[in-house]
């Protein structure tokens, strides 16, 4: 029995080794970093949807956002969700006004 235990105690110690490796390398960067950004500051690509999909995004999430503050009245744990959707709310408003000012 000390024998199994043994090697299942080997088996652990080689599996965490390669798995702790495995994530070191999976944290360096394969190649440059582009930081392209749109003219408000945000990522382009959070900008690269056409007028109407940005608009229909910012009813939803302005659904959303009312949703959220209601049920932040009864349940304060909720305020988080509410700041979510308030700075994505804000962040469509701007890429809206991004995706406007390009197409003038």
């Amino acid at each position: 029995m000390s024998t199994l235990r043994r090697l299942f105690t080997e088996l652990a110690i080689v599996a965490g080794v390669f798995l702790g490796a495995q994530s070191v390398s999976d944290a360096q960067p394969l190649g440059p970093v582009q930081s392209l950004s749109a003219p408000n500051g945000l990522p382009a690509a959070r900008c690269s949807r056409p007028a109407d999909q940005e608009a229909l995004r910012i009813r939803q999430l302005a659904e959303f956002l009312e949703k959220a503050r209601s049920m932040a009245v009864q349940n304060p744990l909720l305020l988080a969700d509410v700041a979510y959707y308030e700075a994505e709310l804000a962040a469509s408003r701007r890429c809206l006004q991004s995706v406007a000012a390009r197409q003038d």
